[in-house]
């Protein structure tokens, strides 16, 4: 799952935030009602419009919450009706809350605790003083300031003590249009990955990293990004492709591709190419021939017999093979991607 982050602190983009939650399956968003900076009418009349776009497409509020956050927007008496009238699903608790408190909001609504600093320890002690684990979330923070974001061998370690007591994760990467003050550096849970596309942290938290639910700590997410990462949501891998012949582009684009189950170890083999006859016989006539560096993309000619009409893409480099034919070659910002190719994964060239 990818959420999305909205802050109340700067104006809406409601129809753009409108059209992502219709194209993402189990839509969810984060915001925070502790940061300030705007008047506590403003940031409510937000969270009512916000609320408005929450009931149209389904989608989960988080609400990153504090004891001064509460009472610097005036909210008093019983806070979680308030919540529940507001939209908010689930409550980040951050800092000012005692177990106690803890015990009770979990009886009544999903909480997201702070997943860096709680161990097996305080679990333990939570699950002996009833708190409602099937309303936890653990949810990492995101860390503004550059050289503060986690590292990944840590993150993975500690999801493992949420994994095992069966706590949902989450963390954030970040965005790569508009990302938010003071600091503007990215809002990413591990350091790495504040120097890296969004859809390649993406990847390593979910490959990697034991991270359930993902959310983009920034604000803004290009298109091409945004896509990339539904599409391998959705199990497909997308790669750009610089082509080097232009009959060959028309037969591949945007054709989905299966690599193979008996995973080779220099490159990718697109089990349909071969049994579903993808290419015509003047496809198979010997065309472009050159050396094969890592992400291009190649169909196997007729000099190769039975393989003829193979599609495979480099993982390593390799010398030219006059039975091999050059179609092209994975854009250099897309080749990160095929060490993401395993067995039975499907692919799409673009």
């Amino acid at each position: 799952m990818l959420g999305l982050s909205v802050y109340l602190n700067e104006p809406l983009h409601l129809d753009d935030l409108k059209q992502r939650l219709s194209q993402t399956k189990n839509p969810s968003i984060f915001t925070s009602l502790h940061l300030g900076g705007e008047e506590p009418e403003v940031e409510i009349h937000r969270l009512q419009q916000l609320n408005e776009v929450l009931q149209e497409s389904g989608a989960e509020l988080i609400a990153d919450i504090s004891d001064e956050g509460l009472k610097r927007l005036n909210i008093s008496g019983d806070p979680v009706s308030f919540f529940e009238k507001s939209g908010v699903t689930c409550l980040r608790l951050d800092f000012g809350f005692m177990d106690q408190e803890i015990v009770q909001l979990s009886q009544r609504i999903k909480l997201a605790v702070n997943a860096s600093t709680t161990d097996q320890h305080q679990l333990e002690k939570w699950k002996n003083q009833g708190v409602h684990f099937e309303n936890l979330i653990a949810m990492h923070n995101f860390y503004p300031r550059p050289e503060t974001g986690l590292r990944m061998d840590f993150l993975e370690k500690i999801n493992q003590v949420f994994q095992t007591a069966g706590i949902r994760t989450a963390a954030f990467i970040p965005g790569d249009t508009r990302r938010r003050g003071p600091v503007y550096a990215g809002l990413p849970t591990v350091e790495e990955h504040r120097a890296v596309s969004p859809a390649k942290a993406y990847l390593e938290l979910k490959t990697y990293g034991g991270v359930d639910d993902v959310y983009v700590g920034d604000p803004g997410l290009s298109d091409a990004q945004w896509m990339t990462i539904q599409s391998i949501s959705d199990g497909i891998i997308p790669l750009r492709v610089d082509w080097a012949d232009e009959d060959y582009r028309e037969v591949i684009k945007g054709r989905p591709f299966t690599n193979r189950f008996d995973d080779a170890r220099d490159v990718i083999r697109a089990q349909e190419s071969r049994q579903e006859k993808v290419f015509s016989e003047d496809l198979l006539t010997q065309r472009k021939i050159d050396e094969r560096l890592v992400g291009t993309i190649t169909v196997d000619n007729m000099d190769y017999g039975r393989y003829a009409g193979e599609l495979q893409i480099a993982r390593n480099d390799l010398p030219a093979d006059s039975r091999v034919n050059v179609a092209g070659r994975v854009s250099a910002g897309d080749r990160y991607l095929i060490s993401h190719i395993g067995p039975g994964q499907i692919f799409v060239l673009n």
